[in-house]
């Protein structure tokens, strides 16, 4: 049947004496399945009447951000979708051929371990599914995290099962969108679990940036679970042995898991004779806990760079049957969730594309329960005996009904790149944080200045005939067009929907980019200290960056001795300059296969280096390609730049900087390279600093170079 996590065999026979032996538990094994999740966002709602009342209900319109797990087979239950009105359901398999009920999208779900046989064979299925269903979500794994039932693995292993899954879906079909994690919880442990997996995900892709680019959306299950082997409190009707249950520790953490969450089972209705007439554990279902735990996690993704990425809730609930938690408890919690996933948003974590919303999607769990046709677990919405609703369907039924399925597109970003001369490509980025599609499609215009105040349209007119769909999905949009008024600009950008009538609000069609000013690199945002003289190397062709794949500049790396070959024997000549192929080798540590090669001997030929180690007769000539350069090296390469290979500072005659004294090899230097305003002090207070010998960054040797040239830097 799919996935799910158990409350353990042990917490079966604490329930079953409970009951009695008699009970409808009788002795089989108390599983709790959780299932996994798709959908996204809709608009802030208030809290939602939960009795049916008179209204008509709304019926089909599926709700993107709205989804439910499947246990078993749809049969039966197809004609449920409409009345549900979810956009998206998942069933813990991949299929060739999915049924799409009223339309809704299917989640693909591919297991990673432990059992070899079934990772690999998920493996093997991935050709032919992607193939079948261009533009798929996945979610790559099911609770690696979990040792009772699911794929229980290392966090380090889990990341080298997903980017091999991965790197296999997105070469059968780029435009698939894989979700990363589908941990059980979002707790402070398990975040650490996803944290070690996400760390060893960068090193298999090579960076951030590449490691980034294999996950479309972050993917939780978010219960409330007990994760310690916890002794309950004494005294109570369960022998001490009966003592786990829940989600248990993740492999790896077994002696690291203070943090753990330790929840127990009490007695929350007293009998008069002092028996207990129900048991809970209040926290599984405790809204409080549930907003925390997303508003935490929304903070780590921040901090880990990856806020502009959609999340998830690919399994959630409540898991307890209704002897335990009345069903009507459970619709309150669960209506509870919906009021705050529908209107939580963040200026600072939330995903920018859907209004700073903090989470996209959520699939409730479940639709029914074919575990225990008799019993029902976990909130399911309809009774598997008959077909009939629970209060607990009544109830997300209603809510749902109140909902409007209509999209919401909105110019959500602007980037700007230099092609050349005068002229820019813009990237223009239209999102839709509505509930639902947005069709008929739309036209953008880019305008200088306000388009109702007289504003100067750039470009063309752009045309997107494409529906996008809601919940902070986006379309992106380039216009090329010469521009030469200086930065920043005064940018808008407007859309004009074919059908407004499709537009839940026209308010925010035109949006204002106020003091804007181009990116070329991604790692180089205009806040960057060096921006301006990076940007103006660009455009007069003299960089291309340190990866030219993501177009990265790297500003903040350090410039090794290979790289500073580049830059001043383009300095030197042009920004087109290609210094020809080195006959012989000069350096014995720069071989003529090197990359770098061709620039160190142009170096050497117009006399501007003479290796790392100075220059004695007889001995082999040294270089130091990858050594890094300080900021008293980096001034002899810039000084020479600007004065010619054979010039030689004078001594100077008084000490500058209180950390360059006179008697340095490298004070004359430094002090040129400050008198020429090649170069600023590190710290100008209390006292006059140099730190010759800091690194030089590559933003630093970009701004060195810009002045050396006589460039004038974007402002």
């Amino acid at each position: 049947m799919g996935a799910g996590i158990a409350i353990h065999n042990r917490l079966d026979r604490v329930l079953q004496r409970s009951l009695g032996e008699s009970s409808m538990l009788s002795k089989r094994r108390c599983s709790i399945l959780l299932p996994i999740l798709l959908a996204i966002l809709s608009l802030g709602l208030g809290p939602q009447d939960l009795s049916m009342g008179s209204r008509a209900l709304a019926q089909g319109e599926p709700l993107c951000r709205f989804g439910v797990t499947v246990p078993g087979s749809l049969t039966g239950f197809e004609s449920k979708f409409s009345e549900l009105r979810v956009g998206a359901y998942m069933d813990w398999a991949q299929r060739v051929s999915p049924e799409h009920p009223n339309g809704a999208e299917y989640l693909q779900v591919l297991r990673v371990g432990p059992d070899e046989t079934t990772y690999l064979n998920d493996l093997a299925a991935i050709p032919s599914v992607a193939a079948a269903n261009p533009g798929s979500f996945w979610s790559v794994g099911n609770e690696p995290d979990a040792p009772y039932g699911q794929d229980n693995i290392p966090a380090e292993l889990y990341a080298e099962r997903y980017y091999e899954m991965a790197t296999l879906i997105r070469s059968h079909d780029p435009s698939a969108r894989i979700g990363f994690g589908s941990i059980v919880q979002p707790s402070p442990l398990r975040t650490r679990y996803l944290e070690r997996a996400w760390n060893r995900l960068i090193e298999l892709a090579g960076s951030r940036e590449a490691a980034s680019a294999l996950i479309d959306f972050w993917n939780l299950h978010v219960f409330i679970l007990n994760e310690q082997k916890c002794p309950f409190d004494a005294g109570y009707w369960y022998p001490a042995d009966y003592q786990e249950w829940g989600a248990g520790i993740p492999q790896g953490f077994e002696w690291d898991c203070s943090d753990a969450y330790d929840i127990e089972f009490r007695c929350v209705d007293q009998n008069p004779d002092g028996s207990c007439n129900r048991w809970d554990a209040p926290e599984t279902h405790d809204i409080t806990i549930f907003q925390q735990q997303i508003i935490d996690f929304r903070g780590w993704m921040a901090s880990e760079g990856e806020r502009n990425k959609p999340l998830w809730l690919t399994e959630y609930g409540s898991l307890f049957p209704e002897f335990y938690v009345p069903r009507a408890e459970t619709a309150q919690y669960m209506t509870d969730t919906f009021d705050f996933l529908l209107s939580a948003t963040d200026p600072n974590t939330g995903y920018p594309y859907d209004g700073n919303r903090l989470v996209q999607g959520w699939f409730w769990n479940w639709l029914y329960d074919a575990q225990s046709p008799t019993i029902n677990y976990g909130g399911d919405l309809y009774y598997y005996a008959n077909g009939n609703r629970t209060p607990e369907g009544d109830a997300f039924v209603n809510y749902v009904s109140g909902i409007s399925a209509s999209g919401d597109p909105f110019p959500a970003d602007l980037s700007a790149m230099s092609a050349g001369g005068s002229d820019y490509t813009f990237t223009i980025t239209i999102a839709n944080q509505g509930n639902a599609p947005f069709t008929g499609g739309y036209d953008v215009a880019l305008f200088l200045g306000d388009p109702d105040a007289g504003g100067l349209q750039l470009g063309t007119t752009l045309s997107q005939p494409a529906d996008l769909r809601g919940c902070g999905e986006f379309h992106r949009l380039s216009l090329t067009t010469p521009l030469s008024d200086p930065t920043p600009w005064d940018l808008y950008v407007r859309i004009m929907p074919a059908l407004p009538a499709n537009d839940a609000d026209p308010s925010n069609n035109t949006q204002h980019f106020g003091g804007f000013r181009p990116q070329t690199f991604l790692d180089t945002p205009p806040s960057h200290p060096f921006w301006g003289s990076i940007e103006t190397l660009y455009a007069a062709g003299y960089v291309k960056g340190c990866d030219t794949s993501l177009l990265r500049f790297c500003p903040d790396e350090t410039l090794d001795r290979a790289e500073a070959s580049v830059f001043v024997e383009r300095g030197v000549h042009s920004a087109v300059y290609d210094p020809p192929d080195p006959s012989t080798q000069t350096f014995i540590d720069v071989p003529i296969s090197a990359w770098y090669a061709d620039w160190v001997e142009g170096l050497w030929v117009d006399g501007y280096t003479a290796g790392c180690g100075g220059f004695t007769p007889g001995e082999d000539l040294i270089y130091c390609p990858s050594q890094e350069n300080t900021r008293a090296e980096g001034s002899v390469f810039f000084v020479r730049m600007l004065h010619g290979p054979s010039f030689t500072p004078p001594s100077p005659s008084t000490q500058i900087f209180d950390d360059v004294p006179l008697s340095e090899w490298y004070a004359n230097w430094v002090h040129q390279a400050y008198g020429d305003g090649l170069i600023e002090p590190c710290q100008q207070t209390p006292t006059l600093l140099f730190c010759p010998n800091a690194p030089m960054s590559r933003g630093l040797a970009a701004d060195m170079m810009v002045r050396a040239k006589g460039l004038t830097p974007l402002p």
